[in-house]
């Protein structure tokens, strides 16, 4: 016994300290958003279907073809692509197929809805 109790005390502390340092509760009801893709993602457009491959820079580019945009607040379930020549589009991961499919659309000077 009395080495036990300081084996679960040590063992305590260290969980906690993971708990922590991973975000702790902000990371378990927030997700973190990034301006970058860290994959090529399969996406569902009402005009076409494709990939979107990362660049550099947070960047992307429709696969395929020339057109190509900036990514901002992207998470593993959704993003939002400003293309250079069209408006900004936002994609959300349909969870049992894992294509992104086009959810809505704003101007590039339109305030983002909350």
């Amino acid at each position: 016994m009395k080495k036990i109790l300081p084996f679960i005390i040590v063992l305590g502390l260290l969980a906690g300290g993971v708990f922590y340092y991973s975000g702790g509760f902000e990371s378990l009801t927030e997700p973190k958003t990034r301006d970058y893709l860290t994959a090529e993602v399969k996406v569902q457009h009402p005009g076409w279907s494709g990939s979107i491959i990362p660049l550099e820079n947070g960047r992307a580019q429709r696969k395929g073809h020339s057109d190509a945009g900036k990514i901002q607040n992207a998470t593993d379930d959704s993003f939002e692509l400003v293309w250079d020549k069209w408006d900004i589009e936002v994609y959300k991961k349909n969870p049992k197929t894992g294509v992104y499919h086009l959810f809505d659309k704003r101007k590039k000077n339109q305030p983002v809805k909350k």
